[in-house]
């Protein structure tokens, strides 16, 4: 008797699903630095200081790096000069440091500190100026490195520069001069009787590690109950801007004009044509009992969306022309 042979049912093996690793990206160092970072001002004895804070928001330290340093005229939309570049150091995760220097101001235009016992222009090595770096905070036990570039001509150390501008032809030089005429032209222009002498005001670009901070400010001694004026610059190509006011001074019949090419009054919130860098006039009427305010200036331009905000303080105890109090 023949049996027909037992099917065997066939084994099959599923191989185990595997996971998907898990992305984990690695721990990083984020440094930021904002507008409200900056911080600067003139001292008594005529030097500018300039300090800024730089966070690492990040999961480990940062490494150490150079931070670019620009002056611009006092206004929205111009362009910068290379001042001096900061070496700041490795920062601890979640902290902070401030660096800074200090600068001589020459006709609106920067130099780096020269020691107080020398009179630049008659310096034997052609003025032998030089930054004085802030020192940032140093843990017990620990060291920072800190460090600065400069531009060296015939012995004579100055602060970085570009490559292709020599730093006594900045075109800052010269522009205090022109403002101080403008701001005749002004008060012809719109009937303000007062005149009183410009005083420095602080317009810094700082760039880091691919981020850009610019923080434009002035303070100015408060006049109740007259009318108040300021200078700033706008454009340095054609373009259209749209202008607008923000703080106390909105109720200080703030008024904005060209000068001095007669194009007169700029109308808020309104498309402004600008063709190359020109002067703006603001004249503020606060009332008798007011003693101190703010007023600022928010330029938008029309190409780019991008928005600059012109900071100008007003208190009639106001001594030196400075940006924040030390």
């Amino acid at each position: 008797m023949i049996t027909a042979p037992r099917s065997v049912p066939s084994v099959v093996s599923i191989p185990a699903r595997r996971e998907a690793p898990i992305a984990r990206s690695l721990p990083t160092a984020k440094l930021s630095v904002q507008r409200k970072d900056l911080h600067f001002g003139k001292r008594k004895n005529g030097l500018v200081w300039l300090e800024i804070e730089v966070h690492n928001h990040g999961q480990i330290a940062s490494e150490a790096q150079y931070m670019h340093v620009e002056h611009a005229p006092f206004g929205a939309f111009v362009a910068g000069t290379p001042v001096i570049r900061i070496l700041v150091p490795p920062i601890p995760p979640k902290s902070s440091v401030r660096v800074g220097a200090e600068f001589f101001d020459e006709d609106g235009s920067l130099r780096a500190k020269a020691r107080a016992d020398q009179d630049p222009s008659t310096s034997p090595l052609g003025g032998l100026l030089r930054a004085r770096i802030l020192v940032p905070p140093i843990p017990p036990k620990s060291s920072v490195r800190v460090g600065a570039d400069f531009f060296d001509e015939d012995g004579s150390l100055r602060r970085w520069a570009r490559a292709d501008q020599e730093p006594s032809t900045s075109p800052l030089r010269g522009l205090l001069r022109a403002m101080t005429r403008a701001g005749a032209a002004a008060r012809a222009l719109l009937g303000a009787p007062t005149k009183r002498e410009p005083v420095w005001a602080g317009n810094f670009n700082i760039h880091l590690g691919g981020q850009a901070a610019e923080r434009h400010c002035a303070t100015i001694k408060l006049q109740p109950g007259a009318t108040n004026e300021a200078l700033f610059f706008v454009g340095d190509r054609p373009d259209q801007y749209t202008f607008d006011f923000l703080g106390d001074g909105v109720a200080w019949n703030p008024t904005l004009a060209f000068i001095p090419d007669g194009r007169g009054i700029i109308e808020p919130k309104k498309l402004t044509r600008i063709n190359c860098l020109s002067i703006v006039y603001l004249s503020i009427t606060p009332p008798a009992n007011v003693r101190k305010g703010t007023l600022t200036v928010s330029v938008t331009q029309l190409s780019s969306g991008k928005k600059a905000l012109v900071e100008f303080g007003f208190g009639v105890d106001t001594i030196q022309p400075q940006c924040f109090a030390r």
